[in-house]
């Protein structure tokens, strides 16, 4: 098969950069999805209490990345640093606002309170 002199066919030199860019991106978000789970795991286990906001936390988490990145025009790696800080207090503030209370409560009334936070946490 022969390439016309206007061929927009990427040489095959060029077209295998995208696989290591995909490896590295499928870390990436399945360290997410891991995270999430020992998050969850952690929580049910310890706590016995079913605190599904994990999800709504970490895309809080990642857009406020995106935005504290954007208004400051900083790099990426510049504002690593202050989003653990914001997530943990979003999350501290969450749980005592209303995980805390949960503790020792059957699961129903648990799963009800996480309702209730993922409705307040989409309103906000």
């Amino acid at each position: 098969m022969t390439m016309g002199r206007h061929s927009h066919a990427l040489p095959r030199r060029l077209s295998m950069f995208g696989i290591p860019a995909s490896i590295v991106d499928w870390m990436l978000v399945g360290s997410v999805y891991g995270m999430a789970a020992m998050g969850l795991t952690l929580i049910w286990g310890v706590m016995n209490v079913a605190n599904l906001t994990h999800g709504a936390l970490i895309v809080t988490g990642m857009f406020a990345f995106h935005l504290i990145g954007d208004a400051l025009g900083m790099p990426a790696y510049a504002v690593l640093h202050s989003t653990p800080v914001i997530g943990f207090a979003a999350g501290a503030l969450l749980y005592w606002l209303a995980v805390h209370r949960m503790i020792g409560q059957s699961p129903l009334t648990s799963l009800l309170s996480v309702a209730r936070q993922r409705n307040l946490h989409r309103m906000g």
